[in-house]
């Protein structure tokens, strides 16, 4: 699903980026995906592995004010890819904007969040974040 939202819109293109600094590129993933010659979308992959007993949770920390205004107008919202760690075991407890699919239904609810305007947004450890720059675009809104 990931992937689908990524390049729902015809005619998307793609670009990798570089991750942050002090960020190593073995552990962290970021693409640009631009419809007509803007960014419409940030895919953000954090590899870096989170297990239930990690000391650290791994969160990588971006700085999207310079994107903040991108879009077409309108917030800058978020799905997250996440589970409570890598090693969870439970296919329930893994989900896509809040809902998970353990038999291929949607279970629980949609949860699609705002990226405030100072642009600060968080990538934990075995989490993916995909951020929309037009609201038009977000499935689900």
């Amino acid at each position: 699903m990931f992937v689908a939202e990524a390049f729902a819109v015809p005619g998307t293109r793609v670009r990798a980026l570089a991750p942050p600094s002090g960020v190593s590129a073995e552990s962290f993933a970021a693409y640009a995906f631009y419809v007509d010659d803007r960014v419409s979308k940030l895919a953000l992959v954090n590899m870096k592995p989170y297990y239930a007993n990690s000391t650290s949770d791994y969160t990588v920390h971006l700085d999207l004010s310079s994107l903040m205004h991108a879009g077409s107008g309108g917030s800058v919202r978020i799905k997250r890819m996440t589970a409570p760690y890598v090693n969870t075991g439970d296919s329930k407890l893994s989900s896509w904007a809040g809902q998970s699919f353990p038999q291929g239904e949607p279970v629980g609810d949609v949860d699609i969040g705002t990226v405030g305007e100072d642009g600060a947004v968080a990538v934990r450890g075995s989490e993916a974040v995909l951020v929309f720059f037009d609201e038009e675009e977000v499935y689900g809104l």
